[in-house]
């Protein structure tokens, strides 16, 4: 199959020819080079510039999928379907091919590129709690794919797969947050907590903030804020309205501190912001 993006009618059109499987898998498997390809492609309209940035040699596959895309086409690959395969066609797999096949095809997919929501909705009416690893391909979490993964795995089922799913690169949107604070308490939250602050999760001030409710000593809030610090996470302004208002004057300011110098994301707060903090500091009364 030449290395290019088919379009969504073509891709289609694969389920209509005999060696439907063979053609899908092999196309499927272009999707790591793809995206990389996709990538470079938009950073230069030149193959020997590309082959030449890279640290590794260009395969020839790679070669022959940078002048088989057009900037459409890598736009497209690397922005919009986050992979070489339209969601509408693994959803047509999932209707067409046999269960096995079908899950070896889409745990490969997802090993390299997006697995979209309608995909994971449909993998987990299809395998139930065995679409688990599929859905670890989901690369942003919204609120259809966790209220359906609430129903199919169980409040309980939830928590232990986000722990688990932790450790690959994954952003919550805030309405997720909003019920993930919601339906999870306590130890379990705090459980939460600890594993998106350690991992590679992202999260907002909705759930950072939870900090405060979960741990049972200021000395433990200060340990969890800490290590946030220390994994160059962002506070958000509802933590540090909390920690200014939680911690006595010389903790807080020490934790502004080395949040503001020391973070990535705490040098890109606004110099007026991190002004505003301070002085609510010093007009804090002392504890």
């Amino acid at each position: 199959m030449k290395p290019k993006l088919l379009t969504k009618e073509q891709q289609l059109g694969i389920f209509n020819t005999p060696n439907a499987v063979e053609l899908l898998r092999e196309y499927i498997s272009y999707g790591n080079d793809a995206v990389f390809v996709a990538q470079n492609r938009l950073q230069t309209d030149c193959l020997e510039r590309f082959v030449r940035k890279q640290k590794k040699p260009v395969t020839e596959l790679q070669k022959r999928f940078f002048e088989n895309l057009s900037i459409k086409d890598a736009d497209e690959i690397f922005f919009e379907i986050e992979g070489n395969v339209y969601p509408e066609v693994l959803i047509k797999m999932l209707e067409t091919f046999s269960k096995r096949t079908s899950k070896e095809l889409l745990l490969e997919y997802g090993k390299n590129c997006r697995i979209h929501d309608a995909v994971a909705i449909k993998a987990m009416e299809v395998f139930g709690k065995g679409a688990k690893d599929i859905i670890f391909g989901v690369k942003y979490l919204s609120i259809e794919v966790f209220n359906k993964m609430v129903r199919v795995f169980s409040k309980k089922g939830v928590k232990n797969l986000l722990i688990e799913w932790s450790d690959k690169k994954l952003y919550i949107y805030e309405d997720v947050e909003k019920k993930i604070v919601k339906i999870y308490s306590g130890e379990a939250l705090k459980e939460l907590i600890k594993s998106f602050i350690e991992n590679k999760i992202s999260i907002g001030g909705v759930t950072m903030v939870k900090i405060f409710d979960v741990c049972e000593t200021r000395q433990e809030a200060k340990e969890l804020i800490e290590q946030a610090i220390k994994k160059d996470r962002n506070l958000w302004n509802e933590t540090l309205d909390k920690i200014v208002k939680y911690f006595p004057k010389k903790q807080a300011r020490a934790l502004l501190n080395v949040f503001f110098e020391e973070t990535s994301p705490g040098r890109g707060y606004d110099a007026k912001i991190k002004a505003r903090y301070y002085k609510a500091l010093r007009n804090k009364k002392k504890k």
